[in-house]
């Protein structure tokens, strides 16, 4: 059965601890592309609110980069609206992801990024600094053999950094990261070692490199990445876990900081778990 899955992620932190994350995805089966969008927004004391656009762009070519973002959105009651300016660079991994029929790069490692929302309840005006990636499958994820999936990101003054870490069944993972300070390029990675438990820890990039540490985490979202908030309808909901199978997800917004240098920053940090380790996860039996 034909099958692609593309997905657009971009996120940004306020000033005042308020966290916006804007998902574009969209399916195709055999030649009919299936589309969504929407906004969750996370409160500082924990509240989560979800937005679904009515309708979502076509589906974006990665390699074409951010030119392809939309520019508004219309919910309920009125219109999103998105302004991206890219900081820091775009960014592809140099190792090969493990398995083939994924995907992931970086659309850009640091934003400076506005989203207003304007209904007839009012306007509401989220700015702060951001990320964006791509992700692209080209086989259901419950084909792949995954395990496991940790991402993180964290801006702090000048510097950036970005890793993820798959681990897949078979005893396999795919550990890369990216740095960039102001005015220097991007540094890849493809020897990172992840020490990561309930949102805290740290992340080595490359043997001797930088230390990224996570501390003080605040739980955004701990549950089922197909949960009813998320997708409303039930049918939805068991296509999602009739392709991709279980999937569990932990969220945290954290304060990160780097071994050596001066000051703190924001960083958000997730993993999710797949198949026969999401329901662990469930059970308790796995950590973040």
């Amino acid at each position: 059965m034909p099958f692609e899955f593309r997905k657009v992620y971009l996120d940004l932190i306020t000033d005042q601890g308020q966290v916006c994350v804007l998902y574009l995805s969209w399916v195709r089966f055999f030649q009919r592309w299936h589309a969504q969008a929407s906004v969750e927004i996370y409160e500082p004391g924990g509240k989560r609110t979800i937005v679904h656009a009515l309708s979502a762009p076509q589906p974006v070519d990665p390699e074409r980069g951010l030119d392809q973002l939309p520019v508004a959105l219309t919910i309920p009651g009125g219109t999103l609206e998105l302004e991206v300016k890219p900081v820091h660079e775009a960014w592809t991994p140099a190792v090969a992801s493990p398995v083939p029929e994924l995907n992931w790069s970086v659309g850009a490692l640091r934003t400076s990024t506005c989203i207003t929302l304007t209904t007839d309840q009012g306007v509401r005006k989220f700015r702060g600094e951001g990320y964006i990636d791509f992700v692209t499958l080209t086989r259901p994820t419950r084909k792949l053999g995954l395990r496991s999936l940790r991402w993180g990101r964290a801006h702090m003054f000048e510097r950036s950094l970005c890793f993820t870490a798959l681990e897949l069944q078979d005893g396999r993972h795919w550990f890369v990261g990216v740095t960039q300070m102001h005015g220097r390029p991007a540094r890849s990675y493809g020897n990172l070692s992840v020490k990561l438990e309930d949102g805290c820890g740290q992340v080595r990039f490359g043997t001797g490199g930088q230390v990224l540490r996570f501390d003080k985490p605040t739980v955004l979202h701990a549950g089922s990445a197909f949960d009813a908030e998320r997708i409303p309808s039930p049918l939805h909901r068991q296509v999602c876990l009739l392709v991709g199978g279980p999937h569990e997800e932990r969220r945290w917004l954290c304060q990160a900081r780097v071994d050596g240098s001066h000051g703190t920053g924001h960083a958000l940090h997730e993993v999710v778990w797949f198949g026969k380790h999401a329901r662990l996860a469930v059970k308790g039996k796995l950590k973040g």
